[in-house]
């Protein structure tokens, strides 16, 4: 009987390889090799499942995106008053410390530093000695 795959998955799977990799050497340092060994998969794999770089990175971010607007959309539906609902959104939007990139089993914990968040939004300024506009 041939295997069936949870591409979906498998694609989240190596988001997470994405992120995690994205942690240790910063997001313009990521390849397609680092983002396959931080997932556990081979670079074929992911070549398979992405065109480019810039395909991966992309997919990386709606899912990051996706992630914090479904923990906004939940908590502030919790919420009682308009004052409540405005804290949910900063507390709930923020990075989250030590905790799993996704479900999957055996997904780095990562913890996203400072210099790192701006990384995915247009490659942003992650440099402390830049000047900023």
């Amino acid at each position: 009987m041939p295997r069936t795959a949870d591409h979906d998955a498998r694609r989240a799977q190596i988001c997470d390889g994405v992120r995690a990799s994205a942690h240790q050497v910063g997001l313009v340092s990521v390849t397609m090799s680092s983002a396959a060994r931080s997932a556990g998969v081979s670079v074929g794999l992911v070549q398979h499942y992405y065109d480019s770089k810039e395909a991966l990175l992309v997919d990386t971010l709606d899912r990051v995106l996706a992630d914090i607007l479904g923990r906004v959309e939940h908590a502030t539906a919790r919420a009682e008053s308009r004052n409540a609902r405005r804290w949910s959104i900063l507390i709930i939007a923020r990075p989250q410390q030590d905790t799993p990139a996704s479900g999957l089993r055996g997904s780095p914990r990562i913890v996203v530093k400072p210099s790192k968040r701006l990384g995915f939004i247009g490659h942003g300024n992650t440099r402390r000695d830049s000047p900023r506009s």
